[in-house]
């Protein structure tokens, strides 16, 4: 992340109609998202503040879910 500066990010869902939906603005970088098996929730992973985040799939609270252990949260799957 050295000389790259953080910018503000979304969470968007795509409707069927196409057109965009914001279900959070709780992320500042975002860089790797993720769904669970049951279609209930989505996480997302924030490069800038080194940290994963989860919310349900149709908005709502975003909560940490956890903290990269070291330097930044690059990517994400889930498992």
């Amino acid at each position: 992340m050295a000389g790259e500066t953080p910018r503000n990010g979304q969470l968007l869902h795509l409707g069927s109609d196409g057109e965009p939906c914001v279900l959070s603005e709780d992320v500042v970088w975002p860089n790797g998202i993720g769904v669970s098996p049951d279609g209930q929730r989505i996480y997302l992973s924030d490069y800038a503040r080194q940290l994963v985040l989860v919310m349900s799939a149709d908005g709502g609270d975003t909560r940490e879910l956890c903290r990269s252990p070291r330097d930044s949260a690059n990517g994400l799957a889930v498992d």
